[in-house]
């Protein structure tokens, strides 16, 4: 795959169709959604457990046990997240579940998510490693350590 990823924020989503498509692909390896589609397309639970509407909002009850790859746990205040919108539910579960509704957290200059890999090292553009996260029981148990993406010219 021929795609030049110059970030891997979910929030800063490429214009070129084969950048985004590779990112989307990198992007579920490194970070998670609140929830997912199973095979059907029907929204599951992933970091979210499970939802109520209140007041034109979403309210997300959090998976417990969650850690970022730097070890630190996952823990927004209340345990919760909350989304201010009208929209029908599946709608709304449906556009969540998307990559680039990820959940990430920025410390310091690094992108922290909760996903089976973290990232390594990063050169925008040119090479990208992905590391296995430790706290990550699915991947671990798959053996997977290290992925090593470069761009070819």
């Amino acid at each position: 795959m021929r795609a030049a990823i110059q970030s891997l924020d979910p929030g800063d989503w490429p214009s070129d169709t084969l950048d985004a498509s590779a990112k989307q692909e990198l992007t579920t390896q490194v970070f998670e959604t609140l929830v997912r589609l199973d095979e059907r397309g029907n929204p599951k639970p992933l970091l979210a457990v499970s939802w109520t509407h209140e007041r034109k909002r979403w309210i997300f009850t959090l998976r417990h046990n969650v850690f970022l790859h730097n070890g630190e746990p996952w823990n927004p205040p209340g345990g919760t997240v909350a989304a201010p919108d009208d929209r029908p539910l599946e709608d709304i579960l449906r556009n969540l579940a998307r990559p680039r509704n990820a959940v990430m957290v920025r410390s310091s200059d690094v992108l922290l998510g909760t996903g089976p890999f973290h990232i390594a090292r990063f050169e925008p553009g040119k090479m990208l490693t992905l590391e296995r996260s430790h706290l990550y029981k699915t991947c671990a148990q798959a053996g997977i350590d290290l992925q090593s993406l470069r761009k070819t010219e």
